[in-house]
């Protein structure tokens, strides 16, 4: 389709257009097919200079670009409504704004879109815990994941010392990652646990970050 209006005419998106929250619909490439009313005065821009542009490369802060990506288009390509996702948006005169993002795909006319709900963030609490709990929440992920390798590390180490204890009285000169075999060998084990202890603390980080959310949570509802 060459332009907006005749996306809008072909799948009868008019009731959209001035909704009071910012409203706009993407392919499955993260082009933007539709800009509603709203979407246009918070970012400054006509629906007709951003269509068919990549939404994410033109309004995401870049440093949140890929969880923004992983969340809403690889992750979860099934899924079809989303929980509330809080990122940095940036307008064209380059404000930043902070904005909670929902979600919903659907099936037009055989082909996949997600409708992208965004509703402006003015307490900068909510805010920040929103963006912090994200973080924590890819921090943990990384940090189970890391941990979870440690025993076959280990398992493997003990394996493999043996066949390169061969080299060695062999090559006395072996070299390993620019370190001399016997300190490598003396080395190897305890950066397995350094890797070990520094997963464990960003692990405990989160979980007092999970307790303060908690309590902030049920201090907000009282």
């Amino acid at each position: 389709m060459k332009d907006q209006k005749d996306f809008i005419k072909k799948y009868s998106l008019g009731s959209y257009l001035k909704m009071p929250f910012f409203i706009s619909l993407l392919d499955e490439d993260e082009n933007v097919v539709f800009f509603n009313k709203q979407a246009e005065k918070m970012t400054g821009l006509k629906a007709a200079s951003v269509f068919g542009n990549n939404f994410t490369d033109t309004f995401i802060l870049h440093e949140t670009q890929e969880v923004f990506r992983e969340y809403f288009f690889k992750s979860h390509l099934k899924k079809k409504t989303f929980k509330p996702f809080t990122s940095i948006f940036v307008t064209k005169e380059y404000k930043t704004l902070y904005l909670e993002w929902t979600g919903i795909r659907e099936s037009l006319h055989g082909r996949d879109y997600l409708f992208l709900i965004g509703k402006e963030l003015t307490d900068s609490f909510s805010a920040i815990s929103g963006i912090l709990t994200q973080i924590i929440h890819d921090m943990n992920n990384s940090a189970t994941f890391v941990i979870g390798n440690v025993p076959f590390l280990r398992e493997s180490w003990n394996d493999i010392k043996k066949h390169l204890d061969e080299c060695y009285s062999n090559d006395p000169d072996l070299e390993i990652a620019r370190l001399v075999y016997p300190f490598f060998k003396e080395d190897y084990p305890q950066m397995i646990s350094d890797i070990e202890t520094g997963c464990k603390r960003i692990k405990h980080v989160v979980a007092k970050f999970k307790e303060i959310e908690r309590i902030t949570a049920h201090v907000k509802k009282k």
